[in-house]
Parts: structure tokens; C-alpha cells; sequence
């Protein structure tokens, strides 16, 4: 029993120390449509700087436009491909959740993203 006990520990951590290595890899999604209730992370924004910190979403929610369908969460550290940065650095992830039924075009960051709430 001692036996199974260690080797799950074993296992366990191996899993955590593993999916912290990988972080989440944010991608644009250029139009939406989701379902009142759904979430969804739209961009990841990184920092000016190009460095592999994510920023903060205290400097990011104070940045995004107001939304008529939904509301905007923290949706956490991860990375994105930058061109300007010449490869992968660390973003934060905007999660948008989908509140009431409607369409609306917002720009994000420079980005335009249309959402379709059904």
C-alpha cells in the first residue's frame, strides 16, 4: 500500500511540474460566436517590450473596450507568436464570457473581433 501511495505521489507531481512547463499557447480569434453561458480566450496581449512576462491583468482590463454581450476575465499567462518580437513571448489571455444575445464588432489591442452571441 506504502508502495502505491509513493508511486502516485510520484506521478502527481511529475503532471504538475510538467503542465507548468508548458503554458497556455493564446491564439487570435478573428470572429466568435458563442453561446450565452460560454467563455472563450480571444487574444493573448503581450508586453511591449518583448520580454517572456506576461503582463498584468490589472494594466490589461483597463485597456479593453466596454461590451454590450459580455464581460471580459483574466485568462491568464501564457505565450503568443509575435512577428515584431520575432517569436514566442509571454501575453495574457482575454476571456471574454458570452452574457446576452446580440452581435458586436470591438477592437482588442489593435485587433478587430467580431462576437456573435446566440
Amino acid at each position: 500500500m506504502k508502495y502505491l501511495f509513493c508511486v502516485f505521489s510520484i506521478v502527481l507531481i511529475m503532471t504538475v511540474n510538467i503542465q507548468g512547463a508548458f503554458s497556455k499557447d493564446f491564439r487570435y480569434h478573428k470572429s466568435v460566436s458563442l453561446n450565452v453561458g460560454q467563455s472563450l480566450v480571444l487574444k493573448g496581449v503581450r508586453s511591449r517590450d518583448c520580454d517572456d512576462k506576461a503582463p498584468s491583468w490589472s494594466h490589461i482590463k483597463k485597456r479593453l473596450p466596454s461590451s454590450s454581450t459580455g464581460k471580459f476575465s483574466d485568462g491568464g499567462a501564457g505565450t503568443v507568436k509575435s512577428s515584431s518580437c520575432g517569436g514566442r513571448v509571454g501575453a495574457r489571455g482575454i476571456l471574454f464570457t458570452a452574457e446576452k444575445l446580440g452581435k458586436e464588432q470591438l477592437s482588442i489591442f489593435g485587433d478587430d473581433v467580431r462576437i456573435s452571441v446566440r
